[in-house]
């Protein structure tokens, strides 16, 4: 049996509340960084290269589709740096 969707006009998206907000990227020039994690494993590191990945594609910030990312586990923390 096929579920029955009912179609709802004119309700509006909210405002997204992702957790993107949380980190400093639309501040940060070419050569700056921030800690992302005080504690390392490869799963907050893919989870860091995707926040900031994330942010990028959807920032409504002029010109930050040229913007570039990168991740590094320093010691047992891995930090994000703006490269272009």
């Amino acid at each position: 049996m096929e579920k029955q969707f009912k179609i709802e006009k004119g309700i509006p998206v909210p405002e997204r509340k992702g957790k993107s907000f949380l980190y400093p990227f639309e501040k940060m020039e070419v050569g700056d960084s921030f800690i992302f994690s005080n504690t390392y494993s490869r799963s907050i590191h893919s989870y860091a290269s995707n926040a900031a990945r994330n942010w990028k594609n959807h920032s409504p910030i002029k010109g930050v589709k040229d913007w570039f990312f990168t991740t590094r586990k320093i010691d047992n923390s891995i930090r994000i740096w703006r490269v272009k």
